[in-house]
Formats: structure tokens, C-alpha cells, sequence
């Protein structure tokens, strides 16, 4: 799996590795609160957007291994992992002539299984590798949402996928990767699938 920076600067690291960071980034003035408002310590914030992809589990694989993450004294003051999960959910108002309350229902209750086993499944493999680890899931467009558990969590980085939409549904609506990398305040890792 291969990686991709936006707008990066490379530095070399003690033990001889490559350090990776973007040059327009500042987190110094933020307000140490997470999402919901509680005081958030020193630890950095990684944000993993889950979709049940075989991708979005190599990223995570990838942030596992090749991130560093600290264990702090005070639990708050670690680091921490942050796995996000959309639910496509169809709006209410989407009869169309072929589907019933009861299929609407059948689905939302499919995407909250899913949603349910991507993050308990993402959230096991932290806790194997001993990472503090948190899981948040949204109903709705995956685009906002990413960038606004990217704000509201403060997150250092965000880790994401490359696929999601297809070809003509990206075409019009654009990525959410490029989406996203274009408006959130932080370090953009995006994970590609090289086979």
C-alpha cells in the first residue's frame, strides 16, 4: 500500500527514517477539547475513516505500524485513535414508488450492523496493538462528516481511503478524499490499493 502526502515536507528522523508533515499546518493555538467538549490532553488525535472497505482496514493496518503512538501516565494525555464510520441511510422521503417504510427500515438496520462490525473490527485491532482507540458513526454524506470529526476531534491526522464513490458518481460529486484534503485543518495520509 502505497501513500500519498498533500503539500509535505520530508525530515530525516533520529534512527534514520523519514519524518512526513505539512508545511500548513498549525496546531499550537487550538483548544485542547475534544468532540464532545471534554478537555483533551497532550496526546495526539488520528482519525481513521472506516467504510468496510478492504482499504480503510489496510489503512489502519498502515497507521498501526507505522505511527508511533505514546501511552501517557494520565490516560487522557496518550494518544488516540479515532475510528469514523458513515452509515448510508436513505432519507425518508426516498419512496419511489418501489420501496416501503419497511425496506427503508431493512436498510437502516443493514447499515447500522455494518457500521457496528467495521468499527468493533477496527477497534479490537487498536486494542491488539494496545492503542487507546475511540469510534464515532454518522448517518449521512461521509464528505462532511470526515471533515467534521476532523474539527470537532482536533485530530492531528486523518487517514483515509482512496475508492469510495464510482467512476461517475465521483465524477460529479468528487471524491471524498480530495474533498477532504482540501478542507480539513490537518496532516492528510491517504492510503491506495497498488494491486
Amino acid at each position: 500500500m502505497a501513500v500519498e502526502e498533500s503539500k509535505i515536507d520530508r525530515h530525516a528522523t533520529a534512527d534514520g527514517g523519514e519524518m512526513i508533515a505539512g508545511d500548513d499546518v498549525n496546531h499550537n493555538d487550538r483548544e485542547a477539547k475534544d468532540g464532545e467538549g471534554r478537555k483533551r490532553g497532550k496526546g495526539k488525535v488520528v482519525v481513521v475513516a472506516m467504510d468496510g472497505s478492504n482499504l480503510s482496514t489496510q489503512a489502519l493496518h498502515w497507521v498501526l505500524e507505522n505511527l508511533v503512538f505514546r501511552k501517557a501516565e494520565r490516560d487522557e494525555d496518550s494518544d488516540e485513535i479515532v475510528l469514523f464510520h458513515t452509515q448510508q441511510v436513505p432519507p425518508a422521503n426516498c419512496n419511489l414508488g418501489i420501496t416501503t417504510q419497511e425496506m427503508i427500515d431493512a436498510i437502516k438496520m443493514q447499515e447500522e450492523e455494518a457500521a457496528v462490525e467495521v468499527l468493533e473490527s477496527g477497534k479490537t485491532l487498536c486494542e491488539e496493538h494496545k492503542v487507546k482507540v475511540r469510534t464515532i458513526v454518522k448517518s449521512g454524506d461521509p464528505r462532511d462528516h470526515i471533515c467534521e470529526i476532523v474539527e470537532k476531534e482536533q485530530a492531528n491526522v486523518l487517514v483515509m481511503g482512496n475508492n469510495g464513490h464510482g467512476t461517475l458518481k465521483r465524477l460529479l460529486l468528487g471524491s471524498t478524499s480530495d474533498h477532504c484534503v482540501h478542507r480539513v485543518k490537518c496532516h492528510v495520509i491517504i492510503a491506495k490499493d497498488l494491486r
